[in-house]
């Protein structure tokens, strides 16, 4: 979270989560600084962003891009995203929650840690805010007890599953990385003048930050079926994320579909995988010839 922002100007907020420090820093540019923080974490946690001033006339518009309740991927950074418009000069609050889920005696139990961040919020800066990289929260959860028998620090072996509220007794004993990531994105939420639809690879850097959210989950999911083996599991996880995203904001979803479809009916045996993995290959044409690009 910046400690200013521009009056008007959206600031695009990000906070990642992973059990492998090298996972935190993909699609990351070079020139960005990242600092990182150690954290016992659960298998399923939420992250929100709130302004916490009340009445209608607030300083902050925040918006959550994605789910605030997500699972962690072992091989995987999770994370969430959240653009805050500055509606009032001045100098406001704003808090990010950051809670760890699980299941004790049966019933779901959150413990949460609320760092408050303070921003002045100005007419215009001076100068282009640059990217303001991943800040050092300075707070350590040790939250839940640990499984028996479990080291503090793990290697994970086995593939990542799908999982949902029915968590195993206590957290699972491992470290992972907290950061948060400040992006100012001026003039990038400006309604583009195409219908969603018209989005295609060639013109991402002109899409919508959905839409920008959208292409790096497929990009992930078409390298989870480029591995060897195919991971099957991850490319289907990525692609119910692209998906979803799609849906929530009026993206066509017919193709999204058709993939999905495809790699959840993973083959048994080796000699089917080259036809479901041809089954979900990008196409290399041109939608626009064909009435129009599907997210």
């Amino acid at each position: 979270i910046p400690d200013r922002m521009e009056l008007g100007r959206d600031t695009r907020c990000e906070v990642r989560i992973a059990f492998d420090r090298s996972a935190l820093l993909v699609t990351l540019e070079e020139q960005e600084q990242a600092t990182i923080k150690d954290i016992r974490i659960s298998e399923l946690m939420e992250v929100d962003l709130l302004d916490p001033s009340d009445g209608p006339d607030r300083p902050f518009a925040v918006r959550a891009i994605t789910s605030r309740e997500q699972f962690l991927d072992p091989k995987e950074y999770t994370q969430w995203i959240f653009y805050v418009k500055a509606l009032r000069e001045g100098t406001f609050p704003l808090l990010l929650k950051v809670t760890v889920v699980e299941v004790l005696l049966g019933k779901e139990r959150k413990r949460e840690i609320v760092l408050e961040e303070t921003v002045t919020v100005i007419a215009a800066l001076e100068e282009e805010m640059a990217a303001g990289g991943y800040r050092q929260t300075g707070v350590q959860f040790t939250l839940g007890r640990s499984l028996p028998g479990i080291p503090a620090q793990v290697e994970q072996t086995q593939p990542a599953r799908r999982i949902g509220r029915n968590l195993p007794l206590g957290l699972i004993a491992a470290l992972a990385l907290l950061l948060v990531a400040v992006f100012a994105l001026p003039d990038l939420l400006q309604e583009p003048s195409d219908h969603p639809s018209a989005l295609v690879r060639e013109k991402v850097d002109s899409a919508t930050p959905a839409g920008r959210l959208i292409l790096e989950y497929q990009t992930l999911a078409e390298a989870a079926l480029a591995e060897e083996p195919v991971n099957w599991t991850k490319a289907e996880f990525y692609y119910e994320k692209a998906l979803s995203v799609a849906q929530d904001n009026g993206f066509v979803t017919a193709e999204l579909q058709e993939r999905l479809a495809a790699v959840s009916a993973r083959p048994d045996t080796s000699d089917t995988e080259g036809q479901i993995a041809e089954n979900v290959e990008i196409k290399s044409t041109d939608p626009r010839q064909e009435g129009g690009a599907q997210a």
